[in-house]
């Protein structure tokens, strides 16, 4: 699936990978798939194909598990190609120790714009929908602060203890399933459609960051590749993808001119 991009026409390269077995032959009565990790379900479709319906990529510590995004929030995905690169041979391996196959898919996703500059809450304001993507690496101090007081206020919320538990910045990293939370509460987020954030789910170097995209609903896919031609990964209805990008305004004087 190619479209032709809009004038704005940033987009931004993910990858999702799903482990599976298959039981019995693809035909059979008796054949059946089983999820391992990456997918929600599983099951043969009526032209002879794996399909697997696409869920959050794992994460490597069991004690993360509890730590998904909640289905109708987002889905994480890999993003950066030094992190996708060594998530996918971590997974390729753990597919050869599990017995499983291995499936993927690379997509682009439209954003619009994306900074060039460290983005201030201030840059949110002032340009709208403008930028559909947020790096929490790519935002100035005092933004991440902002984000470090909203998480604290989850963790609390909680009964948590909020020193021990949310008392740094690089904390952040180990709640990925407040990221649905912090995007969905805060207005000036609202329009935001992909947020790269760090986790540390490493149980062998605690405090090993990695970058994951988390991927919300209603995202616009301009390009999707199956990594193999016996499977096929689809996104749950719920994320509501479309293959269609939103216009937009085309700055702020015409936004004035409309007023």
């Amino acid at each position: 699936m190619t479209l032709a991009k809009p004038p704005r026409s940033a987009t931004v390269k993910l990858t999702s990978f799903c482990l599976y077995r298959l039981h019995g032959k693809i035909g059979s009565s008796a054949s059946k798939v089983e999820v391992v990790a990456g997918a929600a379900d599983a099951r043969i479709s009526d032209d002879g194909k794996v399909q697997l319906l696409l869920a959050s990529s794992p994460f490597h510590s069991e004690s993360f598990s509890a730590r998904t995004p909640q289905n109708g929030d987002g889905l994480l995905a890999l993003y950066g190609h030094r992190d996708a690169l060594e998530e996918l041979q971590y997974w390729r391996e753990q597919a050869r120790i599990l017995k499983a196959e291995f499936a993927y898919m690379d997509y682009e996703v439209w954003v619009s714009e994306i900074s060039a500059q460290l983005v201030s809450r201030e840059t949110l304001k002032a340009t709208g929908d403008l930028y559909r993507f947020l790096n929490l690496r790519r935002m100035q101090s005092d933004f991440q602060k902002e984000v470090l007081a909203k998480f604290q206020g989850y963790v609390k919320k909680e009964g948590g203890d909020v020193e021990k538990e949310m008392g740094r910045v690089s904390q952040i990293a180990l709640r990925p399933d407040l990221f649905g939370k912090l995007l969905s509460d805060d207005e000036d987020f609202q329009h935001i459609r992909v947020m790269v954030a760090p986790i540390a789910d490493d149980p062998d170097i605690p405090g090993r960051m990695r970058q994951v995209a988390y991927v919300r609903p209603e995202v616009a896919i301009l390009n999707t590749v199956q990594g193999g031609s016996s499977y096929e990964i689809v996104f749950p209805s719920w994320m509501n993808v479309r293959n269609t990008v939103e216009p937009l305004v085309d700055d702020a004087k015409t936004k004035a001119n409309s007023k």
